[in-house]
């Protein structure tokens, strides 16, 4: 869909004043556009671990792990607290990621840790007016419902990627993918402001390097639909029997206020929602979850609790994969575990 204010000026006939005050006010409410970045384009994927911790080490593990190129970190409630850190790496850094967390084992600042890799990534919150009560002012989660459309949906991927190009993205095509990034409804008028390349040139690499090689899958109006001090933040691991319960899962989802965010993982058919559920209706999606259980969908899930608080996304790190190499090498030769665990 259209991406800039021009754009959605010209395509939706509304003056671009207008849209620049209500996108303005939509953003002082917490309304975030934010382009998904089709990770392999980058020649990057997404490390994610789950470290479980001895009672004193969550302050310096949370530390120490935010040192790291993250892609994001939060802290959950489970049996009991775990840390949750997902890590950008590609083929070079891997390893040496790997080997500093088997570090963080040995030496006792963690107890132990499942590890995985993020494929593809989806973020969502493109909620759906139909969910909205208008005399409530909140969101109506329709369980019964959701079931029918669950199996109605179609079982075709939410994202259809291209094929990873191996052309590099060249210096001009990483800035202009950093300033797309701080601010995302930027016109190519403001980036040749603040890259100094003629509209045109910028066009171009956009066109051209940018959009023909899928490295931004689409951009996602990202807006938390109900009040956190009322709800639950959850994580939602589901393996499910097969790609097509799962598209049909994720097709039907995408548009209710349940589904906040979507990570495949490396495993079979496994995947990682964030979702959101109101007090009072933790009974429904226990309901709801038994109920695709038992018809066949899911194989296994399990939920764990989020602190919101403690929750950071970041972008990807916009370099070449030797400068990521060196930056990483220099983090964590730079890290005195001995040190850290001699403080608090």
């Amino acid at each position: 869909g259209p991406r800039n204010i021009s754009l959605l000026s010209r395509t939706s006939g509304i003056p671009r004043s207008t849209l620049t005050y209500r996108l303005n006010r939509l953003t002082r409410i917490g309304l975030k556009i934010i382009p998904s970045i089709h990770l392999p384009t980058l020649g990057l994927r997404e490390a994610f671990f789950s470290m479980s911790f001895k009672h004193d080490m969550l302050l310096k593990l949370y530390r120490i792990l935010m040192k790291l190129p993250i892609a994001t970190i939060r802290i959950m409630l489970t049996s009991r607290v775990n840390i949750e850190v997902g890590v950008y790496v590609n083929d070079v850094t891997e390893t040496s990621i790997n080997s500093f967390v088997d570090h963080l084992r040995e030496t006792g600042i963690i107890v132990d840790y499942k590890h995985e890799i993020i494929s593809d990534d989806i973020l969502t919150t493109v909620v759906s007016h139909t969910y909205y009560d208008y005399q409530s002012q909140s969101y109506t989660y329709k369980w019964a419902e959701w079931i029918r459309e669950v199996i109605e949906a179609p079982d075709l991927p939410k994202l259809m990627y291209k094929e990873v190009s191996k052309e590099l993205l060249d210096s001009v095509d990483l800035k202009i993918l950093e300033l797309l990034l701080t601010n995302p409804t930027i016109d190519y008028v403001d980036m040749e402001k603040s890259i100094g390349l003629n509209y045109q040139t910028l066009r171009y690499h956009y066109i051209k390097h940018i959009e023909n090689r899928g490295v931004i899958a689409g951009w996602t109006p990202l807006l938390i639909p109900v009040d956190l001090n009322t709800s639950y933040m959850k994580v939602l691991r589901v393996k499910f029997s097969g790609s097509s319960e799962a598209n049909k899962f994720i097709n039907s989802m995408f548009c209710t206020p349940l589904v906040i965010r979507v990570a495949q993982t490396s495993r079979e058919n496994g995947y990682i929602f964030d979702i959101v559920i109101p007090r009072g209706e933790e009974l429904g999606f226990t309901w709801f979850l038994e109920k695709l259980t038992n018809m066949g969908f899911i194989d296994s899930s399990s939920l764990s609790l989020s602190i919101p608080e403690t929750s950071i996304y970041a972008p990807p790190p916009l370099c070449t994969a030797e400068e990521l190499k060196k930056n990483v090498e220099r983090t964590l030769s730079s890290i005195d575990l001995k040190h850290s665990l001699s403080t608090s």
